[in-house]
């Protein structure tokens, strides 16, 4: 392995600017992630940058398919199919219903 080598590109580990709830989709500049621990503001945690996550506010009023764009809607704090000026953060990773409002999602590569 390479002397410069710092880790894999599954994770990073951040620096809270605010309080951060595991579990919940966090988008720092051009990166996409989950937290995966709840810290307080400074406190270092780390951001996991690969996989499908549950649980991820979704927009009610929509269906998702598999494989649909699913992008992050900062005015509503969900995630919703419509592209618009909103984020891309992934893939619907399962269906979901038009009243579900939560969704699993495969973070973009």
């Amino acid at each position: 392995m390479s002397t410069n080598f710092r880790h894999s590109s599954r994770s990073i580990q951040i620096v809270a600017t605010a309080n951060v709830t595991g579990g919940s989709l966090q988008i720092i500049g051009g990166l996409v992630g989950v937290a995966e621990s709840s810290v307080l503001a400074t406190e270092l945690y780390t951001l996991a940058l690969e996989g499908a996550f549950t649980g991820l506010p979704k927009k009610t009023g929509e269906a998702w398919a598999v494989g649909d764009m699913v992008y992050f809607d900062d005015a509503t704090d969900s995630l919703t199919k419509t592209a618009s000026t909103n984020v891309w953060v992934g893939y619907a990773a399962e269906a979901a219903a038009l009243a579900d409002s939560v969704g699993c999602v495969l973070l973009k590569q």
